[in-house]
């Protein structure tokens, strides 16, 4: 099997399965498991494993997870294996994070080279719901689907689609809240139609 001895001296507990994903250093790999069977752990020695044997250099590594939380983990277990290891090579250069962030971190990097251009940027909670606001005419769609609706109602539809899409990314959003502002625009519409006109 192609891990580095110290690796099998250190943690004799690996089982065949994580020895076999641990060693597996060509092309993409995926492993499926369930919480607490030792994913995070096989990524962190899997990581070193190609470190210690040479195969590349920690600017060459990137490390990604979903959370915040995950992602720091991930850096002090590597951290802490690399030292148990005697791993003497320089982490700081390794790229650990959250998919997100490190995606974001790319656009902004190298957005002079994409369509993207020197425009772009993440929105944050308020600018997200700001932006809704001001284009909830397209988001919804033309005005004759719906009865017109005022600034408060506006603004409660707004947060209320919010809620499941705070991370959603900009170039997304209008296509992403399009279809639940529409269903939202109908139940309105059909009661105010339900409501006697005002005397």
């Amino acid at each position: 099997m192609l891990i580095d001895d110290r690796i099998l001296k250190e943690y004799p507990e690996l089982s065949d399965s994580q020895q076999e994903a641990i060693a597996h250093t060509e092309g993409p790999q995926l492993i499926i498991a369930g919480p607490g069977s030792g994913k995070t752990h096989v990524l962190v020695i899997r990581a070193l494993n190609i470190l210690l044997r040479g195969l590349a250099k920690p600017s060459e590594i990137l490390l990604c997870t979903f959370t915040e939380k995950a992602a720091f983990e991930l850096r002090d277990r590597i951290s802490l294996a690399a030292k148990k290891l005697n791993y003497e090579g320089n982490l700081s250069d390794l790229l650990v994070g959250t998919i997100h962030g490190i995606s974001n971190d790319f656009l902004l990097r190298y957005r002079h080279r994409t369509p993207l251009g020197n425009n772009y940027e993440v929105l944050d909670d308020l600018t997200q719901l700001l932006f809704i606001f001001e284009h909830f005419g397209d988001i919804i769609g033309p005005a004759g689907n719906f009865a017109p609706i005022n600034d408060t109602a506006k603004w409660i539809l707004t947060g209320a689609m919010l809620l499941g899409t705070i991370l959603a990314p900009a170039s997304k959003l209008v296509r992403t809240l399009a279809e639940p502002a529409r269903g939202l625009a109908a139940v309105i519409k059909a009661n105010s139609e339900k409501q006697p006109a005002a005397a």
